[in-house]
């Protein structure tokens, strides 16, 4: 009998262990903004305007940000963002911390961007204030698309960095924004 007592606690054990084991990972950080007077107070209908839209952080899933004709940028965002993240804006707080739980795998950015409600067209929907791109004290957008002088001055900025996890993975990802980003790219 005790044999088989010992037995059961043997396997008990080990299919705990089993059960225990995640499958998914985490990608947490702190994100800090320039320019949080941008971001104006409810009813002052700027293009950043509280009522206006939501600030999401956001992981892309692999190949999503890719590059090619016209240029970087997220095709499709925000409708292929991934368990968004929606940040409650506080006055005056330039410090943001998010948590998301993801599906281990390759992810092709972690962005933070604004959302407009308004009527704008649908690839315009999305202003990335930041994406994490292995430079934490540094800002890029990680968007390119060529200038068209003299009427479009063009976006230059670093791209994303990919993201790998593995099952368990607690990853801390730290990155800048700019809530002014705002204002050239919803001319």
């Amino acid at each position: 009998m005790k044999k088989l007592l010992l037995i059961a606690v043997i396997l008990g054990m080990a299919s705990c262990d089993k059960d225990s084991k995640p499958d998914s990972a985490k990608v947490h950080g702190t994100v800090t903004f320039k320019n949080v007077s941008v971001w104006k107070a409810s009813g002052s209908l700027t293009k950043a305007d509280v009522d206006s839209g939501v600030v999401e952080v956001t992981i892309f899933a692999d190949s999503v940000w890719r590059s090619g004709a016209p240029g970087r940028f997220p095709y499709g965002a925000p409708f292929n963002a991934n368990n968004p993240v929606v940040f409650t804006r506080v006055a005056n707080d330039s410090t943001y911390e998010y948590e998301i739980e993801v599906e281990p795998g390759t992810y092709s950015a972690l962005a933070v961007g604004f959302r407009t409600n308004r009527n704008v067209a649908a690839d315009k929907k999305t202003a990335t204030l930041g994406v994490y791109w292995n430079m934490p004290d540094s800002v890029s957008h990680g968007i390119f698309i060529p200038a068209v002088p003299p009427f479009f001055p063009g976006f230059n900025y670093p791209a994303p960095t990919p993201i790998t996890v593995k099952a368990g993975d607690n990853l801390q990802l730290n990155f800048k924004a700019n809530f002014g980003f705002v204002n050239s790219w919803f001319q």
